[in-house]
């Protein structure tokens, strides 16, 4: 995983020649431990193959935009640091409100229709700040309140649906799996967005206004990201838990 991220963020291809080696040695260290760290039998089943597959992407794009955020606000608006805060503020405590209101709907309808709505609330909100990003603050404001609403939405749903892939005897193993999955959804996030803001120093036409264009092009692909997660879950989940 660290040199993923190294040639990531450096852009040095040749970071990834000791990926295939290291996989080849956990390999076979799985095969060979009697109690390895991933157990061989836990990635059989597709159901959570699919649903790490879509935690690793849906939850990637939040931790980009947590990122990107605040630098576009700065370098784009030239908002202050405290102003800054008080931008993100209101998103993170509609969120909070919206998490509870999804553990209730997850409870009444079912933890996949609501995930599924919350990766669409993500991708939508990723193709308004692209095209609205640039006008103000305000209507940033607000929608980092779409965004995060549709994260606190997708949170819980999704680590319910992943829980209930898992046999009791790997529940523990299972879900410590997906918590490592999560949080690294979040590094190569950052780090993908970071190495894509130094790339398009010099952004194509096609996206406008050049301050902007960058920031653009990020929240373009954080809304194919979530876009493709959606689609995923969609084709893999009906009910809790049932394949299509």
């Amino acid at each position: 995983m660290a040199v993923l991220l190294i040639a990531l963020t450096t852009r040095q291809p040749w970071f990834l020649a000791p990926v295939l080696p290291l996989g080849l040695l956990l390999a076979r260290q799985i095969r060979r431990s009697p109690w390895p760290f991933i157990p061989r039998n836990l990635l059989r089943d597709r159901l959570y193959r699919r649903g790490l597959l879509v935690t690793f992407l849906g939850m990637g794009t939040v931790f980009g935009l947590l990122f990107t955020i605040p630098l576009l606000l700065r370098q784009v608006h030239d908002v202050s640091t405290t102003d800054i805060g008080l931008i993100i503020f209101p998103g993170a405590l509609c969120g909070s409100l919206a998490g509870l209101l999804g553990g209730r709907l997850t409870d009444r309808w079912g933890a996949p229709p609501v995930a599924l709505c919350g990766l669409m609330i993500l991708s939508c909100g990723y193709l308004l700040l692209a095209a609205l990003g640039g006008i103000g603050t305000l209507l940033i404001l607000l929608l980092l309140i779409l965004c995060y609403s549709g994260f606190a939405l997708l949170q819980p749903a999704l680590g319910k649906i992943v829980s209930l892939q898992l046999p009791i005897e790997q529940s523990g193993i299972g879900m410590g799996f997906y918590n490592l999955i999560y949080f690294l959804s979040g590094a190569f996030g950052t780090a993908l967005v970071g190495g894509m803001l130094e790339t398009l120093d010099r952004p194509p036409a096609w996206l406008g206004d050049p301050l902007m264009a960058r920031y653009r092009g990020v929240m373009l692909l954080l809304a194919l990201a979530a876009g493709a997660a959606a689609l995923i879950f969609r084709l893999s989940f009906r009910g809790d838990g049932d394949v299509q």
